[in-house]
């Protein structure tokens, strides 16, 4: 068996966790962070933070939240950014939206990067309602802004869930 920092237990093995115990929720949760540390996805970012929001606090659950920390700020902006490049390229966003778009995530990443929390959160939530506009509706092709919307709300939950 390996515990969360890959240490390995002789004469112990998966076998021998009860189902629903918190041995199995840590194995799990680790399991969860060391996919999202090797894939650097947001999509195993947020499966891994929801497994470690279960754990009861302490030493495990804040280890875990450290690593998670670390994968977030590797991850960024970065997917929501590619996906407006793309966008823009096919014709899919066109301007003003584009711009205002643009403009929301960079917000975001400028109070991330100063550890402001809440208002990085509040920029990608302003983001969405860009994209939910009326007055927008002409500028996004309904793919892109359901692809769009589902990307922002995953780093939403990334953003959220975590805690330094």
């Amino acid at each position: 068996m390996t515990d969360i920092h890959g240490d390995v237990y002789l004469n112990w093995s998966e076998s021998d966790i009860l189902p629903g115990s918190l041995e199995e929720q840590i194995v799990e949760a680790a399991e969860a962070v060391r996919k999202a540390e090797a894939s650097l996805t947001l999509h195993a970012a947020v499966d891994a933070v929801e497994k470690v929001g279960r754990l009861p606090d302490g030493g495990s659950k804040n280890r875990l939240n450290e690593r998670l920390w670390n994968v977030k700020g590797q991850i960024g902006v970065a997917p929501v950014s590619r996906l407006l490049d793309s966008y823009e390229a096919s014709g899919d966003i066109r301007e003003p939206l584009l711009h205002k778009l643009r403009n929301r995530l960079e917000q975001a990443e400028h109070h991330d990067s100063k550890g402001h929390g809440p208002q990085a959160v509040k920029s990608l939530n302003d983001l969405v309602k860009h994209l939910d506009m009326n007055s927008n509706r002409n500028q996004v092709s309904s793919d892109a802004k359901e692809t769009l919307d589902t990307e922002v709300q995953q780093l939403i939950s990334l953003w959220s869930g975590l805690t330094p």
